[in-house]
């Protein structure tokens, strides 16, 4: 029962954590980095498909899908109002997911392929957290803070799961971190830390 309960509610935060990241996109407040948001919309959809053929729990699936749609939508919208360029990183790291992915296929192995795409995850987050220590206006708190929280809650839901094996951990686990890496970055650079740190 907590399993489910709390996977649902990983799920109803993500929601909620992309939908003002979405509008604060559309007013020019918040500037996706498009390089990142186009690595995480191929690279949900290996963790997702990794998560299938695990046959993870129905929740832990449900926020993997809102985080894919979620991504694609604010890659979508970053055309338009985003920041960064394709460079020598971002297309290394577009190399190495497609590794991952004729690993997956020759090997027939999804762990290979989840961490190969949660390593690639995290990359995405390095290019974030750079931009927001420059650009910190650039970013919002809120889909952070929530992506974070729904990666807590994912791991609660794991952890209530009778049987439930190392790998199901290592999506939550990591998206709980990665993303409160970016809230650390943003608050690092506000201007009342910075006036209390000298």
């Amino acid at each position: 029962m907590l399993a489910t309960y709390a996977g649902w509610a990983s799920v109803a935060i993500s929601v909620y954590g992309y939908l003002p990241y979405v509008f604060s996109i559309i007013r020019g407040n918040a500037r996706p980095d498009r390089p990142a948001w186009f690595i995480w919309t191929i690279e949900y959809g290996v963790i997702l498909a990794a998560l299938v053929a695990k046959h993870a729990p129905l929740p832990a699936l449900a926020l993997v899908g809102v985080q894919w749609l979620g991504v694609a939508v604010v890659f979508g919208l970053s055309l338009w109002r985003g920041m960064g360029q394709a460079d020598p990183v971002t297309v290394l790291t577009l190399v190495v997911v497609a590794i991952g992915l004729v690993a997956w296929w020759k090997l027939q192995d999804s762990l290979i392929a989840l961490i190969i795409s949660l390593a690639i995850e995290t990359i995405g987050i390095v290019f974030v957290v750079i931009k927001t220590i420059r650009v910190p206006e650039s970013e919002t708190y809120t889909v952070w803070l929530c992506a974070a929280l729904a990666g807590l809650f994912g791991t609660v839901a794991v952890a209530a799961t009778p049987g439930a094996g190392l790998v199901l951990y290592l999506y939550p686990v990591v998206l709980l971190l990665i993303n409160a890496a970016v809230v650390v970055a943003k608050v690092c650079r506000s201007p009342k830390f910075r006036f209390r740190s000298r």
